[in-house]
């Protein structure tokens, strides 16, 4: 339904949609059939209050969708579903984009408007296949942040389908991607520091027997946080200093766990009561980076 609004030269206008509703069944503003908690109602409901008129009134006077699938709408709408999923993993490609930057207030904005789009989009992924399965990896691999702020309740069931999938299709980056984002939400987010620990481990089982990447730099990174944040600062800063060996001289792609390391590493270093000392040597340390980088 919400598919119907996306506005593209070619695929179903809402009209179509209107035609294809009235001659499929499948049930969904009656709340008899939903549990109490399950919010789908509330989307479908607002999705329709954002039609026409004259669409509005289609749907309302029906309450739900006549008819059966056959084959070929059953194939249309898995094709509507890669467009929505492409969709809208931009939208939230943009919005954690913003969240870093002096438009976060626009992000928050947008996240509200698009935050039943977004719930859906993380609820597809129970239903992917192989030719959008990229694009629920690219959101845990990179633009986890909307989810960390915003969408902590749909996490566990998100990432365990993300799990799921990279066993289905035997895709260890990705799963050690997925951990490593568990890990992230689990220390941040919900303070539960030894889950959090466990999934960067299992992680790192992973990446460690791969080439220096920026998830292994990232892993470490992760991980020198998390001791920190356990109070083992001394196992914290072996851990910065295993992100810094692939980060420093990494070039483009790698500054910003550089950059996080070092200053966590100076916030380890100070809890120890080294912080003298050992600022002067992250201080020769970042002249180093910003050199290499400017070279780069």
């Amino acid at each position: 339904m919400i598919g119907a609004e996306l506005k593209a030269e070619e695929g179903l206008t809402p009209a179509d949609m209107v035609e294809l509703l009235c001659q499929c069944r499948l049930e969904t503003l009656s709340n008899e059939f939903y549990p109490e908690e399950d919010r789908i109602v509330d989307v479908y409901r607002t999705f329709i209050l954002r039609l026409s008129g004259e669409y509005q009134c289609h749907l309302i006077d029906l309450g739900y969708i006549p008819g059966s699938f056959n084959a070929v709408e059953a194939g249309g709408l898995l094709e509507l579903r890669k467009k929505y999923c492409k969709v809208f993993t931009e939208v939230i490609k943009k919005i954690s984009i913003q969240m870093g930057t002096e438009e976060y207030t626009k992000a928050y904005s947008e996240f509200a408007v698009e935050q039943p789009n977004l719930q859906k989009l993380l609820g597809d992924v129970e239903y992917t296949r192989e030719d959008t399965y990229h694009f629920f990896i690219e959101i845990v691999s990179s633009y986890t942040t909307v989810i960390e702020r915003f969408m902590t309740r749909e996490s566990d069931t998100f990432y365990n389908a993300c799990l799921r999938l990279t066993e289905m299709y035997g895709r260890s980056v990705d799963k050690a991607v997925v951990h490593l984002a568990v890990g992230s939400i689990e220390t941040n987010t919900k303070g539960d520091f030894l889950h959090g620990a466990n999934n960067y481990q299992s992680a790192l089982e992973v990446l460690e027997k791969m080439e220096k990447s920026v998830h292994l730099a990232s892993a470490y990174q992760k991980m020198g946080w998390n001791m920190h944040r356990q109070g083992l600062n001394v196992e914290a800063i072996q851990y910065y200093k295993k992100s810094l060996d692939i980060s420093v001289y990494g070039g483009p792609g790698y500054e910003t766990f550089a950059m996080q390391s070092f200053s966590s590493m100076g916030i380890s270093h100070t809890y120890l009561g080294n912080w003298f000392k050992n600022m002067i040597i992250i201080l020769i340390k970042l002249n180093v980076i910003f050199m290499t980088f400017k070279d780069i």
